[in-house]
């Protein structure tokens, strides 16, 4: 699609507008054990672009819905457009109703150094759509890279999908349904398939409510078991899936740390490429 990406509009790639909130709170305010206001800015400031990648933030890769609401990512493409290098697609957490792409900027930038590919994706909320949006949002970035290889410099065959918690759980969805799920906001004609998938305490079980049920009765919109089970990463587990990573924290008080090993013995059922790493004495959002 020619030779330069097409931009959002104004604030989309604004990082000072998503730290502008916690700027205002004092450093030392805990936001969960452990973890400060001060941690947050740190860790959510993107650091020098590296060499060999350039940064484009505020990327429109898609539009949402009927009204057809431009959907925007902040991309690393490598500098030699020439290159073939993996594509790493990211997708932030925050219960399906927060959240921003910046929560995963750190990680994009430290992987485009070590010369791949990277996309921190924004995707719709449940305040504006309930399931399936958000999936067929991610799918949409997926097709985006891989209709985009020429000038991202992004190898087709080699996408991989990354994400945290809600992420988590739209990376794994992405991973185990392709063909499903593809909404209509852009590059049909390119495969959302990925060639792997790495978790951070994914929801892969709905199914079971928790602490995490108000979360999953705003993102499905109404509450049924068949839409459960159909949004449920570990009803789509097949012996076609990809490699899958999950990390996942033993104290995990949103999404217990059972529904993960439950998650990768089905892959391991059907013969699956996997591996489930488990931290001891971490919580939710260890990561």
């Amino acid at each position: 699609m020619g030779g330069r990406l097409p931009r959002s509009a104004a604030g989309a790639g604004d990082e000072r507008s998503w730290l502008a909130d916690a700027l205002a709170l004092p450093p030392d305010r805990e936001v969960t054990p452990g973890l400060t206001v001060g941690d947050l800015v740190r860790f959510h400031s993107r650091p020098p672009t590296p060499d060999g990648a350039l940064f484009t933030p505020g990327v429109v890769y898609g539009t949402a819905g009927a009204g057809g609401r431009p959907l925007w990512l902040h991309a690393y493409p490598r500098a030699d457009a020439g290159e073939r290098a993996p594509g790493i697609v990211f997708f932030h957490g925050g219960a399906w109703s927060g959240g921003h792409p910046f929560a995963h900027i750190r990680r994009a930038c430290l992987l485009a150094g070590r010369g791949c590919v990277t996309a921190t994706v924004s995707y719709r909320l449940t305040g504006e759509a309930t399931w399936p949006a958000a999936l067929e949002d991610a799918k949409c970035a997926v097709r985006w890279m891989r209709a985009n290889a020429t000038v991202l410099g992004v190898d087709r065959e080699r996408i991989v999908a990354v994400g945290d918690s809600a992420g988590g759980h739209l990376a794994a969805m992405v991973a185990l349904t392709p063909g499903r799920f593809e909404g209509q906001g852009g590059n049909a004609q390119e495969s959302s398939a990925v060639q792997g998938a790495v978790l951070f305490c994914p929801a892969t079980d709905l199914r079971l409510g928790g602490d995490a049920g108000d979360a999953v009765a705003r993102f499905l919109g109404h509450v049924t078991q068949d839409r459960l089970a159909e949004a449920s990463p570990v009803t789509h587990v097949s012996a076609a899936a990809p490699p899958i990573l999950t990390m996942a924290g033993a104290e995990d008080e949103v999404i217990p740390v059972a529904t993960a090993r439950a998650f990768h013995a089905s892959l391991d059922a059907c013969g699956v490429d996997n591996e489930l790493v488990v931290y001891d004495g971490w919580r939710h959002g260890f990561d």
